[in-house]
């Protein structure tokens, strides 16, 4: 953690693997121990930046897939846009957030995309997503909520188990690289047991 300033937690898992829920339960297990939380669905938002799908919400979507990409300069354009989004959002909103006591709990952050770029309605060749997403403050813990793929594909069947198993080893993947890296399996935890081994981990 940080010295002098409340962490940045980032929730990660497919779809299914009940990151809206598990944030829920973590406001109230800090806010029952005084201290305060902010969610972002994936992105601070200062930008007015909005995928043609996401109808104002990047993580509530009916088909995640359902957007034609956008690629060439207008994709790099648009995940360009993310990235500023992101920079000039921690200054403004986050790190002032942050200074102040303030939790910041993630759903998804900026690290989805090198997993999942369609559900953006993006395709930008990875070395350029994965260059700018490493400019970008890390998270001081990093959650991966991990089922088997027909258990995440029963729970909301928005995407199929091929798919899903796809994202799977790509997060474990990506996500793995870091220090403050933590897998929670989703299957054989309740989501207040889940909840309670983040808070766990949050607090040591």
């Amino acid at each position: 953690m940080k010295k002098n300033r409340a962490p940045i937690i980032a929730l990660f898992g497919p779809d299914g693997s009940g990151k809206s829920t598990i944030a829920e339960l973590l406001v109230k297990r800090f806010e029952n121990i005084g201290i305060r939380t902010t969610r972002m669905h994936w992105r601070p938002g200062l930008l007015p930046y909005r995928n043609q799908s996401s109808k104002g919400c990047e993580d509530k979507f009916k088909n995640p897939h359902s957007t034609k990409p956008r690629d060439g300069i207008k994709g790099i354009l648009i995940f360009l846009c993310i990235i500023i989004d992101f920079i000039v959002g921690y200054y403004f909103i986050i790190r002032p957030h942050l200074r102040n006591g303030t939790i910041i709990l993630y759903e998804r952050y900026i690290y989805d995309i090198l997993v999942d770029q369609r559900r953006y309605g993006l395709q930008v060749p990875q070395p350029i997503r994965k260059c700018f997403t490493h400019i970008l403050p890390i998270p001081d813990v990093i959650i991966l909520l991990d089922a088997p793929g027909e258990i995440l594909q029963a729970r909301k069947g928005e995407l199929d188990c091929t798919e899903i198993e796809r994202q799977r080893l790509m997060m474990n993947k990506w996500l793995s690289r870091f220090d403050n890296f933590n897998l929670v399996d989703v299957r054989i935890n309740s989501p207040d047991q889940v909840a309670d081994i983040i808070f766990r981990t949050v607090r040591r």
